[in-house]
């Protein structure tokens, strides 16, 4: 079998085509940078290329049976917003580029080697594709934006009563005097193009691992519309686990504001406020 590593003069490339050789296979290697001298066994096809050129993607791949994909851009978490636009060429990009070389050069598979932070701590434990990702968070949010690609500052701290009359019942004029204490409350102090925890997420878009929401008994029943966003985000955390922001997947959300636009609305978010208050204490400030 002709195996193709791209990415192969990384830490793990070398010793991936040490053991496909030694399993007597034949080895083709697709890397940007040109390998050590010696990194590699004898008798391997080193090819330089780079996995987001389609002709070099597509050259490499002929004759292959199957394909591991490891080229990418790595150690860098959060990166930027001057590097996403590489990082998405490179690592979005650069692998599909790999898949539709492969597809088309009739490569029967083709293996792709993430990066093993998306299994966050190990503590000890093997890990293997059937590890669950990131175990400790149980519910994600992406950015959620306006129709005109703007934000909704929908990520919230922990709900106090200070700030909910401050966002819903002072008019705007007053909203400058408190800036500082709102762009804490809807996080814009930590901003939106950054993955990070998020104490209350919104409802308007949640993922939620499924185990984890069986476990917490789901949505309380008890509120409609408001709070319950809100009281899910404390019973996940609860339990111990993160509630995160991932901006990198965006959403949008048509932005209804009905509890301004209605007193029967107004009335349920009030309600809705108490009980959620009443069961997670009543915190002012």
């Amino acid at each position: 079998m002709t195996v193709l590593v791209t990415g192969a003069t990384g830490s793990i490339g070398p010793r991936l085509a040490h053991t496909f050789r030694k399993a007597g296979h034949t080895v083709r290697t697709f890397s940007l940078d040109r390998p050590a001298l010696g990194a590699f066994p004898p008798n391997v096809d080193e090819r330089l290329g780079d996995v987001t050129d389609q002709v070099a993607a597509q050259s490499a791949m002929q004759g292959v049976d199957a394909v591991v994909h490891m080229a990418a851009l790595l150690h860098i978490i959060n990166p930027p917003p001057e590097m996403r636009e590489t990082y998405e060429r490179v690592n979005v990009g650069g692998t599909a580029m790999v898949v539709e070389a492969a597809i088309r050069a009739g490569v029967k598979r083709v293996v792709l080697f993430s990066t093993i932070a998306v299994y966050g701590h190990s503590d000890g434990r093997i890990l293997n594709e059937m590890s669950p990702t990131h175990p400790d968070i149980g519910m994600v949010c992406p950015r959620v934006l306006n129709e005109d690609g703007t934000n909704q500052f929908l990520n919230k701290r922990y709900l106090n009563v200070m700030d909910l009359f401050v966002r819903r019942f002072l008019p705007p004029i007053f909203h400058p005097i408190l800036k500082h204490r709102l762009d804490r409350y809807q996080m814009r102090d930590v901003g939106y193009d950054k993955i990070c925890d998020v104490e209350c997420i919104p409802g308007a878009f949640m993922l939620c691992r499924k185990a984890v929401l069986k476990a917490v008994g789901g949505f309380d029943p008890r509120y409609f519309m408001y709070f319950e966003d809100g009281d899910l985000c404390r019973k996940f955390r609860l339990y111990g686990y993160r509630t995160v922001c991932y901006p990198n997947a965006t959403v949008i959300h048509g932005y209804e504001r009905a509890s301004h636009k209605s007193v029967k609305m107004a009335m349920i978010l009030i309600a809705n406020m108490f009980r959620y208050f009443n069961k997670w204490g009543w915190k002012w400030l």
